[in-house]
């Protein structure tokens, strides 16, 4: 019964991914060079927020590409994926990490490895790049470079925020984690992704490749995509390699909140970095 729930939740979840895919492929696929008739008519406009108008365009970006979902994307259905799985197996896990692990132990390898997956959506970085020519009209409008890069970093926080934060708990709900350590693993998770866009992002204004023919070049082709996703790993990595070299010595609370710590810092730095010189970067694009 377990395996058959878990099975309609992949399927349900890859439903919903191949129904947007299909939605762009259709589109382009059955396209010609027919110039069809438009009757006018009376328009509607909504009026927007600059920053809810930007956030907008890099969804319908996102939406419209199989290519943009299908590689910056896939790590949404994962991440819900295994919040299924531990939902149903999490018992049978928990047996076989607590007799390798202490309790604490078993949820930072947790908290590590649903940072390793988050890592995996990445649509800031190539967002700068995937501008290309039409760069221009953006810096022509009236916006301000941060107003321009806060939207991209909105874009991938609301696609990872949730579900990374909907597998930290299913991960706890498992472990039957104690307050304390449930509250520092579900800050890790929210703090790490704030750092993990702004490090995408940093890696999309850095490598950027704003000249292509197929936007797969800057999507899964740029080396700004792969050292971001290397980013994410070894983070994840040194989580998890600190807490055997600290952790068994501090405890898992006094571990978990100084690496929140470290984690904040960072990401304070990185927003820092982004304020100045990456909007000053992004007004020298080319």
């Amino acid at each position: 019964l377990y395996g058959l729930a878990l099975f309609a939740a992949l399927a349900l979840a890859l439903v919903c991914v191949f129904a947007l895919m299909r939605r762009s492929f259709t589109r382009l696929a059955a396209s010609g060079g027919e110039i069809k008739k438009i009757k006018s008519g009376a328009v509607r406009f909504v009026r927007r927020t600059p920053q809810a108008a930007l956030l907008r365009k890099e969804f319908a970006r996102f939406a419209a590409s199989a290519n943009y979902m299908l590689n910056c994307g896939l790590g949404v259905v994962m991440l819900i994926a295994a919040g299924v799985a531990l939902l149903l197996y999490g018992g049978t896990l928990l047996e076989a990490l607590d007799g390798v692990f202490s309790r604490g132990g078993s949820a930072v390898l947790l908290c590590g490895v649903v940072c390793g997956v988050l890592s995996t959506v990445e649509p800031a970085t190539p967002s700068v790049s995937l501008e290309g020519d039409r760069l221009w009209i953006l810096r022509s409008m009236p916006l301000t470079p941060l107003q321009i890069l806060t939207a991209k970093l909105k874009l991938q926080l609301c696609l990872s925020v949730p579900a990374a934060l909907f597998c930290a708990l299913c991960a706890l709900i498992a472990l039957r984690a104690t307050p304390a350590v449930g509250i520092l693993i579900l800050l890790q998770i929210l703090v790490f992704s704030v750092l993990a866009a702004q490090v995408d992002l940093f890696f999309g204004l850095k490598m950027p490749v704003l000249h292509f023919t197929n936007e797969i070049v800057p999507i899964k082709q740029g080396l700004g995509v792969l050292f971001a996703l290397l980013f994410g790993f070894a983070y994840a990595a040194l989580y998890i390699g600190g807490w055997f070299w600290l952790g068994a010595l501090t405890g898992a609370v006094p571990y978990l909140a100084a690496a929140l710590a470290l984690t904040l810092v960072l990401t304070l730095l990185c927003a820092l970095w982004l304020k100045k010189r990456g909007a000053k970067i992004f007004t020298e694009l080319s």
